[in-house]
């Protein structure tokens, strides 16, 4: 009697784990707990999603409404623009400036010169404030003694319900594999109302 109260205790702290923010601490922008709160917001609203997917002169298309292990997927792309790790605590400088192309203010995170990373530059358009978030892009290169691969994301953002919520998204890049041609990819979304 007594193990199995332990093993469902242990079943539903290990439940209330998954996909949740990490609750550590901040020391750029804390992505990982937006992408939850995104995923979390198209679930329970149904949206769909028009996807669009080019790699060199191939292409698909898919129309459909994403389930919970559908947005994690979609997002999880994302992850890949997280500097918000303790190891990195420190290495990228941050700036605050006006879009010479807009009326927004862009937050950018920009990697030490000499620092080795993957994610080149993190920047977060906003209006007045972060909750006015309305586009992020991020650069992410890897390079190792088997392939290059090289990696530009990012996220518009559009108002809904107080609330700035993922309307597109973007991934384009190319890699590079030892004694193979360089592939050129492109993955484009648009999230839809029901």
């Amino acid at each position: 009697m007594i193990r199995n109260i332990v093993l469902i205790f242990f079943v539903v702290s290990l439940s209330g784990c998954l996909d949740q923010p990490e609750t550590r601490a901040v020391y750029y922008f804390n992505l990982d707990s937006m992408l939850v709160a995104q995923k979390e917001y198209l679930l329970q609203n149904k949206m769909r999603l028009d996807k669009w997917a080019y790699v060199d002169s191939d292409t698909a298309q898919n129309i459909y409404t994403p389930d919970s292990l559908g947005w994690k997927d979609e997002l999880a792309f994302f992850n890949k623009m997280n500097i918000n790790k303790p190891v990195l605590q420190g290495v990228y400088n941050e700036s605050i400036e006006n879009d010479v192309n807009s009326n927004l203010k862009v937050k950018a995170f920009i990697p030490a010169k000499d620092a080795d990373v993957e994610v080149q530059y993190l920047k977060l358009y906003y209006l007045n404030d972060l909750s006015q978030l309305k586009k992020m892009e991020a650069l992410y290169q890897e390079n190792n003694p088997i392939y290059k691969s090289q990696r530009k994301f990012t996220l518009l953002f559009e108002e809904k319900s107080g609330a700035a919520i993922i309307d597109k998204f973007l991934v384009e890049g190319s890699q590079k594999m030892i004694l193979k041609d360089s592939v050129k990819f492109k993955i484009e979304g648009k999230v839809i109302n029901p």
